[in-house]
């Protein structure tokens, strides 16, 4: 679990993940398809960034 605010601010750094938490503030339930659709990102990297977050 993230204990100090520069983690976060860490996380939400990259414009991608930022985007991901938008979609999932957005809409109640998001399948791994619609992310990458929405996205424009390839399997290894939604991985990577929904892992990191």
């Amino acid at each position: 679990m993230l204990s100090k605010p520069r983690n976060v601010h860490a996380l939400l750094k990259d414009e991608t993940r930022r985007k991901i938490i938008h979609m999932l503030g957005e809409h109640e339930r998001v399948g791994f398809k619609e992310f990458r659709a929405d996205l424009k990102v390839g399997v290894g990297t939604l991985y990577y960034h929904l892992d990191v977050l």
